[in-house]
């Protein structure tokens, strides 16, 4: 009997762009320009209103640990539109609960929306922890 193989060759590519420097940092840029004044004053335990699932956001730890809900990673390095928080605050019905920040707060400003999402495309690296305070 005859016996016949079948060879298939498939070939992609993939362009990968490394920063010298990142361009946003998280202390300077993330913490102090978004989260700590938009979102910080809910996300810590101890608020009247904290509910367990949240993120802590007091730091860049409570930030990436993420909150009860693993079916998405709060910060998922080089990619925002994997990102739970990216999505709670550009999408008008996110995957999980509702965007960010509530209303009556002020919207993030699209700049620095901006910020966060490059923040995160460059690997959402920490930065000096002492800069947070």
């Amino acid at each position: 009997s005859a016996h016949r193989t079948s060879e298939a060759t498939r070939s992609a590519s993939i362009r990968v762009e490394v920063a010298a420097q990142p361009t946003y940092r998280f202390c300077a840029t993330v913490w102090t320009k978004v989260l700590r004044p938009r979102c910080a004053f809910c996300h810590y335990p101890g608020y009247r209103d904290w509910p367990i699932h949240q993120l802590d956001l007091r730091s860049y730890a409570g930030l990436m640990a993420g909150g009860i809900t693993r079916t998405r990673e709060s910060i998922v390095p080089c990619r925002p539109e994997s990102s739970l928080v990216w999505n709670k605050m550009t999408a008008s019905v996110p995957w999980v609960g509702t965007p960010m920040p509530p209303v009556p707060y002020p919207a993030v400003p699209p700049a620095l929306l901006d910020s966060i999402r490059i923040w995160i495309l460059e690997g959402a690296a920490p930065d000096d922890p002492q800069t947070c305070n």
